[in-house]
């Protein structure tokens, strides 16, 4: 079997000394391949590389100039946590990072990857006045493991605290593209606002969790005006105001997939499609299983949308 999903791993290896070939990754991007002893740089399906090693060997979160001298920084507000961070430009040579510097990247294509310091961080944003937030200039794309401002290992897969990524790239008006974001466990608020207002961003991060916490999403993606296709969501059942204006104002999106089947409660979606799609031309489709009400409305199926019925 070979399942290639998201799940992170340093190294895979394909006939291993047991003989199996049995692969399986989960919610990361793998950073080596070996068949054998052999490391692999791409792999292929017919003519198509669907997997291709990053240049540098490590996955963390990485920022990539889209724009010459374009700037990213990490800001604290109010008294969140100490925490220690590290910043390199080719993924293997690290300096420590001091909260408010401002890092260059001069030229189109340069890179800066930021990571937890080697004892880790055990939490980081705590609250709506205590949390860490980048501040961008000029064009800027994100890729990479967030979870690597905890853990520069890219281990971990659960969120250690309430709030902890709250706004974290809020008002980042030139990314153009988010960071991976592979937590299976989640915690309350834990990704609250976290790219509200990004009016650049066209290429929103998959969210695999199928267990969902209170508020865990609310405007996560509010006013990203760019979007036009919404992360499917595939937790089937719902928490408190978890999906309360995710995509309101998102007035260029044109499809959304769920999986859920029942509205309830009834403040998870809250507002959450607000003037969704209102400025999109051409058909705009809501995915969702046929035992989900045909309700339709700011907290229910963007009005005037075309719905679809994902049962297989």
């Amino acid at each position: 079997m070979i399942s290639v999903n998201h799940l992170i791993t340093r190294d895979l290896r394909v006939g291993d000394e047991d003989g199996e070939t049995t692969m399986k990754i989960g919610n990361l991007d793998m950073v080596n391949l070996y068949v054998g002893n052999d490391e692999a740089s791409k792999v292929y399906v017919g003519n198509n590389a669907i997997w291709e090693k990053p240049s540098s060997g490590y996955w963390g979160l990485c920022f990539t100039a889209e724009q010459a001298n374009s700037t990213v920084a990490l800001f604290k507000y109010g008294e969140p946590p100490a925490i220690t961070l590290q910043t390199s430009t080719d993924g293997e040579t690290w300096t420590p990072y001091t909260i408010g510097d401002t890092i260059t990247l001069a030229n189109v294509g340069d890179k800066v990857y930021f990571a937890a310091g080697s004892g880790g961080n055990a939490t980081f944003s705590t609250f709506t006045t205590t949390y860490y937030g980048y501040a961008m200039t000029g064009s800027i794309s994100a890729s990479g493991n967030i979870m690597s401002l905890l853990d520069k290992d890219n281990q971990l897969d659960t969120i250690p605290c309430d709030h902890c990524f709250y706004s974290l790239f809020k008002t980042c008006t030139t990314l153009t593209t988010a960071p991976e974001l592979p937590a299976t466990t989640l915690t309350g608020y834990c990704y609250l606002s976290m790219f509200m207002s990004c009016i650049a961003l066209t290429t929103a991060p998959e969210l695999p969790a199928t267990t969902l916490a209170p508020h865990c999403y609310n405007k996560m993606f509010r006013y990203c005006s760019a979007l036009t296709t919404a992360p499917e969501l595939p937790a089937t059942t719902l928490d408190t105001q978890c999906y309360v204006g995710i995509f309101a104002g998102c007035t260029n999106l044109t499809s959304i997939r769920v999986r859920f089947t029942e509205w309830n409660p009834s403040d998870a979606t809250k507002n959450w499609v607000q003037y969704a799609g209102t400025e999109a031309t051409g058909t705009k489709t809501f995915y969702c299983p046929s035992a989900l009400t045909e309700t339709f409305g700011n907290n229910n199926i963007p009005t005037g949308w075309t719905v679809v019925r994902t049962d297989t």
